[in-house]
């Protein structure tokens, strides 16, 4: 099954590996969070490829997920010394972003699977996105966020019990692998 092949592709910062069925567990996709990204608190808005508002309306968003039946949510966590320490939490979501890319490419290799993926933050690919003065370099590559597709992540993870943080001296990131059923075998 998919779930136990990301659970062994699992990175050792990986807490949490969930499997969800979007017919009775759906995510919501909201405006309202695709609005959070204009205020910019992150820095890439107008500076990524993969960030609004460059991605996708939410209607089209809703449309390119609507393929896939089922979702696998995975966590990665952090420890942090300093809660305040941005170089820290920017160092993390590095590593959260070449974890999910690694798992990506894992994926890749798995005949016959459709599949998308969505995680945390900005896209990552490039050290210094050409946004917004050139096209991307690696469109294949590129990555887009949970938040660029107005997925209300909080809400569901809420809604199923699901802490956003491992532990209050913790960073989580999350990423979210769309995809159909079955998927027996895995070469």
């Amino acid at each position: 099954m998919l779930i136990d092949f990301v659970k062994e592709n699992a990175s050792p910062d990986v807490t949490f590996v969930g499997e969800f069925n979007l017919s009775t567990d759906p995510l919501d996709i909201d405006d309202e969070v695709r609005q959070m990204c204009e205020q910019n608190l992150c820095g890439y808005y107008g500076r990524n490829w993969c960030c609004p508002p460059y991605t996708p309306p939410c209607s089209t968003c809703r449309m390119i997920l609507s393929k896939y039946t089922h979702m696998i949510l995975v966590r990665t966590t952090f420890e942090r010394k300093d809660l305040f320490d941005i170089e820290e939490m920017a160092s993390h979501s590095r590593a959260h972003g070449k974890f999910a890319r690694e798992l990506r490419e894992k994926l890749r290799g798995i005949e016959g699977l459709d599949f998308m993926m969505l995680s945390a933050g900005g896209c990552g690919v490039c050290k210094e996105c050409t946004c917004p003065d050139e096209k991307c370099r690696f469109p294949k590559e590129r990555m887009f966020s949970i938040e660029s597709y107005g997925i209300q992540i909080t809400t569901f993870l809420t809604g199923h019990g699901i802490s956003c943080r491992a532990g209050n001296d913790e960073q989580s990131y999350f990423l979210i692998v769309f995809f159909n059923k079955p998927v027996d075998t895995i070469s």
